[in-house]
């Protein structure tokens, strides 16, 4: 049971990772919806695996794509307000 958990952590956090990368990449491709699917999906796993840096990249680079497509930024807002709250005063580079 232990083997088989640490395997499931170990596939979330590369899919978590696959999400952010593909979704990056998308987005200096310019195909800006697409890497919007992907950054909502590496948001949503790294809110479930309580990775900060993670969640807070991932709004940071879906905020970023979002304003790039023009695309009204109601659900980018919401993503970069929860980032703040989840990331702690003391982290100043992070909070840049």
């Amino acid at each position: 049971m232990v083997a088989r958990l640490s395997d499931e952590e170990a596939r979330a956090k590369e899919s978590l990772r696959a999400h952010l990368l593909l979704g990056r990449a998308l987005e200096n491709a310019g195909r800006l919806l697409e890497a919007m699917v992907h950054l909502t999906a590496a948001a949503n796993e790294a809110r479930a695996q309580g990775d900060v840096d993670a969640f807070a990249t991932a709004a940071l680079s879906y905020d970023n794509a979002r304003f790039l497509s023009n695309e009204a930024s109601h659900d980018s807002i919401a993503l970069l307000k929860e980032a703040m709250l989840l990331v702690h005063a003391e982290d100043p580079q992070t909070r840049c």
